[in-house]
């Protein structure tokens, strides 16, 4: 029986849940991110290879897709409809194209959806390793290192030079021409010749049309050569230069240190991105003798931002060989952002991260206005780019995160300047992490601490949810010296609050600084918190934390904490040594409990900010005293209470009637009633009629009634008119006045007179009948009259459906009841379905008001053959029933005899088939009728009095 019912069950219910899908659009979105392939910067060129994002409506109704927009370096293409049917997808297709080297974000957005897009930019050709430095060899022995030179072009590279600087040389296998995506290797060694740092450069002519990016060389000689050649200065920055301008000349000074020899210059040759002319190649100095050297710096237009390392290289007389000149400078953006790539760091999701700076320097000749925008979970919040720069000036943007959804989060701050060409925009990436782990405070400075002596206690605060917390751990430079107290986080299952006491015992003098981790089941883990101490330099931050379940406010003076309440501003920072004081004002319905942190005890709390500091003070909730006052109508009362707070009055809306007390407080209420009202007492903790004095320990809700002299009112209905007048004089309704005052005890009598052509039916409330109403007041009373045109009603009884088999009858009383006066006589007929053999008649036809009438319905009985449903039918109509419940039901019956098992498949196929063949599943004509089918049916009862008034009564009769 109980794979039956199972089986049953499925197949009642699998329909309605069919039927019960969702109807509205579900838009996705995926992949969650795109990373493309290094690509080749090419001004005019085409993009890379293009990847897809697929949309897909999981929905049942087809839905519209928003907008897709998406950011600079990336563009979209739209395969995609307006309107998306249900269970369909389309594509859009991303391709990159950058216009600098190295990293850059994207973001395709739409509707609150986005796609994190990340892809490098990448010259014509470079080295693997971009740079190298040698470290430190004695003089006169030898290092080598090898380097990768690979050509990124879909097209061969002709290399037409190769050459090295300074005590520098190379070797290589690289062939007069490098195909597409082919690599060559080049040996780089290094021969100190003098002590100290030496730069070169290994420098490689290719026909790329953006130019070869030079590789750098650093070593440091170890001994005691030196060379009798200065160079004044003996290196040159030329700092950021606008990509595809000059410099202005530079000059360095050649001078013969010898004071006996003369030095023969050979030479004067510069490096990559750099050229130089000089008065001192084939000259001889004479001992203490100079020369001038002019360089510039030209980097390659397009291609930003770039490095070059260099050198200038002079051959002389000297026995150590070639001297060097370092070179510096970088190839920029007309209008160029630093840093080029801002972290923001890990923060609460519900929070704002503190602001970071990107600054804007116009690199170009000509004034430019740069145009900003954020994307993502990442803001402008302040600005000074609104106006044209002029050539050098900068300006600044500062650059905040969140709040939004927990996770790591990429973004983009554009900027556009007004000279246009390929460079523009440039492109500052953008990063963070949200977290639901609110750390309070994000940072620690404990001040300047004497070595070997313990910190106060700082306390972190963690909130915003349950976590599992797997460690926390201290790391970084000074780790050791710092140390956690007191933990109330549990390392299994965090809580909704929790706490970390660290302090700070440093082992030398200066700055020491670690990082307190904090490992856990949430996004960002492990969250840090910053440590440093060792230094009184300041500025020191002030934290306001409120606890409890009661509210309030932190303020300091100085100004600067505002925290609580209507504060949002709780953190500040205040100059090293100042005197703080940090008052608690607890909110109306809540009481000060006392500090913690960085105060103790219940007054003000005062601090000297030599270190960051915790100011954590508890509020808790005040008892609330609730009053609700009640009266009839006419009641006029007051309650008011001592110590003040309560002030209640009827008639209502002159004051509060709820207000909070100190733990202890004793509050006495006290009912003042009206003119011609009296107090009838208290409910809840106090009774009687004299003042209430309650001890608010906890909660307390008392109630106060107050009895005024009765007010009478009178509601006018019906479709008809007419005027109610009282006795003592007061109501004249509806003409002045439909409600009065009467003194307790009147005896009040009302009147009704009906308008001309309408009908007065009679009172409710306390009167009945249409007489005179008369009553004695002795409280509130609403009296109905009613006036109507002259109409009747109709009611039919039994109200409830009876129900019969086929071939049965039922009957019904008609009656009808005059309205406005009405005294005509009454048709009655009745009308029932059609061809479902029922059948009604009414007598007698016709009544007066007051009268009854009886109506009879008879329906028809089976006879010969039943009406068959078709095979057909059956398999179609019941096969969702069916085939879940029989396949079930064979499965319980398989465990069973076979003699049992063929009685209860006899069984369930009769319970399941023959109410399907009862309900007409359909079929064949059978050649007999098989009466009024089971069913509800309606008949109604018609009465008519002339013309004008017509009424239609539906009743109804269950078949079964």
């Amino acid at each position: 029986m109980r794979w039956m019912r199972i089986g049953v069950l499925i197949a009642l219910v699998q329909p309605l849940l069919i039927m019960q899908q969702c109807r509205f659009p579900i838009i996705q979105v995926s992949p969650a991110s795109l990373t493309f392939a290094p690509q080749v910067i090419s001004p005019g060129g085409a993009p890379g290879p293009s990847q897809t994002i697929t949309v897909t409506n999981a929905g049942n109704v087809a839905g519209n897709l928003p907008a897709f927009t998406i950011t600079p370096a990336y563009s979209l293409t739209n395969n995609c409809p307006t309107s998306l049917p249900a269970k369909a997808t389309c594509t859009f297709d991303v391709t990159f194209a950058p216009n600098s080297l190295g990293l850059t974000n994207g973001l395709v957005s739409s509707g609150g959806r986005t796609v994190s897009l990340t892809g490098t930019g990448v010259a014509p050709i470079t080295f693997a390793p971009e740079s190298l430095d040698f470290g430190t060899i004695s003089i006169g022995s030898s290092a080598s290192h090898p380097v990768t030179l690979t050509n990124n072009q879909s097209s061969a590279a002709a290399i037409n030079s190769i050459i090295s600087s300074g005590d520098y040389s190379q070797t290589n296998n690289c062939p007069n021409f490098l195909p597409a995506g082919g690599s060559c290797t080049l040996n780089v060694s290094f021969v100190p010749t003098v002590k100290g740092t030496v730069v070169g450069t290994v420098t490689v002519t290719t026909d790329a049309a953006l130019g070869t990016p030079p590789l750098g060389l650093t070593g440091t000689g170890l001994g005691t050569t030196t060379a009798a050649v200065s160079f004044t200065p003996p290196t040159l920055d030329f700092g950021n230069l606008e990509a595809g301008s000059t410099s202005a000349v530079r000059t360095v000074t050649l001078k013969n240190t010898s004071s006996a020899s003369t030095l023969s210059i050979a030479s004067v040759t510069a490096s990559g991105g750099y050229s130089s002319t000089d008065d001192c190649s084939g000259k001889v100095l004479a001992a203490g003798g100079t020369c001038t050297i002019s360089v510039k710096f030209a980097p390659f237009a397009n291609l930003v931002p770039l490095d070059y390392p260099g050198a200038v290289s002079v051959t002389d007389g000297d026995p150590t060989g070639v001297q060097v000149i370092g070179l510096s400078g970088s190839g920029v953006a007309p209008v160029n952002p630093s840093p080029r790539s801002l972290d923001l760091g890990v923060i609460y999701s519900g929070n704002t991260s503190p602001a970071k700076t990107v600054t804007f320097t116009n690199i170009d000749s000509s004034a430019e206005t740069p145009t900003l925008a954020a994307t993502g979970a990442f803001a402008l919040s302040h600005s000074t780019c609104t106006s044209s720069l002029a050539p050098q000036a900068t300006c600044k943007a500062d650059v905040t995160f969140g709040p939004g959804t927990p996770g790591s989060v990429i973004g983009v701050l554009s900027e556009n300047f007004s000279s246009g060409g390929f460079l523009s925009p440039q492109i500052v990436n953008l990063s963070g992490c949200l977290t639901e782990v609110n750390r309070i405070p994000e940072t620690f400075n404990f001040g300047l601490v004497t070595s070997g002596v313990t910190s106060a206690p700082e306390t972190l605060t963690i909130k915003g949810g349950a976590f599992n917390f797997t460690g926390f751990t201290l790391s970084g430079t000074n780790a050791a010296e710092f140390a956690i107290a007191n933990n109330t986080c549990s390392s299994t299952s965090g809580s909704a609050t929790c706490s970390l006491d660290v302090t700070f015992t440093p082992a030398a003098g200066g700055v020491r600084t670690a990082t307190l981790q904090i490992a856990d089941d949430q996004n960002c883990s492990p969250q840090p918190v910053s440590l440093v101490g060792g230094s009184s330099a300041g500025p020191f931050i002030l934290t306001g934390l409120l606890n409890g379940l009661g509210g309030g406010n932190l303020n300091s003076n100085p100004t600067g904490l505002d925290c609580g309440s209507q504060g949002t501003t709780c953190s500040v920072n205040f100059t090293a040594g100042r005197s703080v004081t940090v008052a608690a004002t607890p909110d109306a319905s809540s009481e000060f409990a006392g500090w913690n942190g960085a105060c103790s005890g219940a007054s003000t709390c005062q601090v000297t900010m030599d270190a960051d500091r915790q100011a954590i003070a508890t509020f808790t909730t005040k008892p609330s005293l609730t009053v609700s006052i009640s009266g009839n109508t006419a009641a006029v009362g007051r309650v008011t209470s001592a110590p003040p707070g309560i002030d209640c009055q009827l008639p209502q809306g002159a004051g509060s009637c709820q207000s909070y007390f100190s733990t202890g407080t004793s509050v006495t209420l006290t009912a003042a009633a009206g003119t011609g009202t009296s107090f009838d007492g208290w409910s809840g903790p106090c009774s009687g009629k004299n003042s209430c004095t309650v001890t608010m320990n906890a909660d307390q809700n008392i109630g106060g009634s107050f009895t005024g002299p009765p007010t009478i009112s009178v509601t006018p209905g019906g479709n008809g008119a007419g005027t109610v007048t009282s006795t003592p004089a007061g109501i004249n309704c509806p003409s002045s006045q439909c409600s009065s005052v009467f003194p307790s005890g009147t005896t009040v009598s009302l009147t009704a007179s009906a308008a001309s052509g309408s009908g007065f039916d009679g009172w409710s409330g306390p009167c009945s009948g249409t007489g005179s109403c008369s009553f004695t007041a002795t409280s509130d009373q609403n009296v109905m009259a009613t006036f109507d045109l002259p109409d009747f009603s109709v009611a039919v009884s039994p109200p409830s459906p009876p129900t019969i088999f086929a071939g049965g009858s039922t009957s019904f009383v008609v009656a009808v009841t005059a309205l406005g006066g009405f005294s005509d006589s009454v048709s009655l007929s009745c009308s029932a379905p059609p061809n479902v053999g029922v059948k009604c008649g009414l007598s007698p036809g016709a009544i007066k008001p007051g009268g009854s009438a009886t109506m009879t319905i008879t329906t028809s009985g089976p006879s010969g053959a039943l009406k068959l449903p078709g095979l057909r039918s059956i398999v179609f109509s019941a096969a969702w029933i069916l085939v879940p419940g029989l396949l079930l039901i064979g499965n319980g019956h398989r465990r069973e005899k076979r003699k049992k098992s063929v009685l209860r498949w006899l069984f369930c196929a009769t319970v399941l088939i023959v109410p399907c063949l009862e309900l007409g599943c359909g079929g064949s004509n059978g050649p007999k009728s098989p009466g009024t089918p089971a069913g509800t049916y309606t008949i109604n009862v018609n009465a008519t009095a002339g013309a004008a008034l017509q009424h239609t009564t539906p009743v109804t009769v269950v078949v079964d």
